[in-house]
């Protein structure tokens, strides 16, 4: 599979959740494409983890690419775990060809957690730092 087919293929999982699709069914003289979604239970959470929770701010990916951690054409790392940031920091890169996506820290903090690698692919939204104040 071509990773254009994979992208695309992607972006249509993100819709088919979005909407609430529990099944979808693709086929062409090339390409079978099967996708079934699960429910997955939610578990309330406790009251510590709702006041940690909201002190906590999500980061996510601004579009489809390789997540980059150092600044491009230097060694320079732009954060590491544990560091600080202000609002509007740059705190990774998202590239995918020649388009470059910065991902900004929306809120002054302290960088708690990165849930992605150097160079690992990533979709629209997908969770990349966590930032407590």
């Amino acid at each position: 599979m071509s990773e254009k087919f994979l992208e695309e293929l992607e972006e249509i999982i993100v819709l088919l959740r979005a909407s609430g699709t529990k099944k979808f069914d693709y086929s062409s003289s090339t390409t079978t494409v099967h996708l079934t979604f699960a429910d997955v239970a939610e578990t309330p959470p406790s009251p510590t983890a709702l006041a940690s929770a909201e002190e906590m701010t999500q980061v996510s990916s601004p579009g489809i690419g390789y997540v980059h951690f150092v600044q491009p054409g230097t060694e320079h790392p732009l954060i590491e775990l544990g560091a600080a940031v202000t609002r509007d920091q740059t705190i990774a890169i998202v590239a995918f060809d020649s388009i470059f996506m910065s991902v900004k820290s929306p809120v002054s903090g302290k960088i708690a957690d990165l849930h992605v690698v150097e160079g690992q692919r990533v979709g629209y939204d997908d969770l990349i730092a966590t930032v407590t104040p």
